[in-house]
């Protein structure tokens, strides 16, 4: 993940849902194909997340999702990089409340051996439009590939109109259930801004390849954030690694107006 050794304490007290409505008793099913590398642990954890997004999905129009799949171009396994795509899309589009998975089931068809989980839940969606002249675009500098211990990583990027700028890295190889936020080691964008610059001039990221994974490259996200008023991310420092934990960012984006924000997502490969 990204080492970058500077201290942090960030707090957070805004919590606000008259932004938000919410849609009971939505169920759905989640399943996930998976080979014998996967065990039925895991596999049943994908198909949670799968049901999860089948859930907003059913709420959600797919006109407000913005999809990133040419992302997915140079990615090996472009099943797992759709998923966790799938997941991110629909961050802060909506947030699921009272949760209950039931009927777990593994079993076999013609396509290979699945997971199929069934969730009942509440959903917590915006009431308010998304400011369709608002956006950003980011991209990273050199490449999407980088070595381990690599040091020339960077992001450029642009927003439309002056906002607070958020950064967070997403490893779910290592830690699907967590954000860990980037720019806050380093106290810029506390004004508004339009250029996105990280890490700022004088500062470095160095890359590093995960030590309990055995593939050769990892994939990685990043989630860029920009959002018009000065709200801080409810990041928390927890064994020298500062964090949200995705749920909690899901709550947060839930409660600003949708006009408020928007959001990018870039793709990274470190190989050893």
């Amino acid at each position: 993940m990204l080492k970058i050794i500077i201290n942090l304490i960030s707090f957070f007290t805004f919590i606000n849902f008259s932004f938000a409505e919410t849609v009971k008793g939505v169920s759905v099913n989640g399943q996930y194909y998976y080979g014998p590398n996967v065990s039925d642990n895991q596999a049943c954890e994908h198909a949670k997340e799968q049901a999860k997004n089948n859930a907003l999905r059913k709420v959600i129009p797919e006109t407000i999702v913005t999809s990133t799949r040419e992302n997915c171009i140079d990615v090996k396994d472009k099943k797992e990089c759709s998923f966790f795509e799938d997941t991110w899309s629909y961050l802060g589009e909506g947030f699921l409340q009272n949760s209950k998975f039931t009927s777990r089931m593994v079993e076999k068809d013609e396509n290979g051996k699945f997971c199929k989980i069934k969730l009942t839940a509440d959903i917590l969606k915006p009431n308010s439009q998304s400011d369709t002249s608002y956006h950003l675009h980011a991209s990273l500098k050199p490449s999407k590939v980088f070595r381990d211990k690599s040091k020339d990583f960077k992001i450029i990027g642009e927003v439309s109109k002056n906002s607070y700028v958020h950064i967070l890295g997403w490893y779910p190889q290592e830690d699907k259930n967590n954000y860990h936020c980037l720019t806050g080691y380093f106290n810029e964008y506390k004004s508004p801004v339009k250029k996105i610059v990280f890490p700022p001039s004088g500062r470095e990221v160095q890359l590093e390849f995960p030590l309990n994974v055995k593939n050769d490259f990892v994939n990685q996200y990043l989630i860029i954030i920009a959002i018009k008023e000065n709200i801080s991310i409810p990041c928390f420092k927890d064994d020298k690694t500062i964090k949200i934990k995705k749920e909690k960012l899901f709550n947060f984006l839930s409660s600003i107006k949708r006009d408020k924000w928007t959001k990018e997502m870039l793709i990274f490969k470190v190989i050893r």
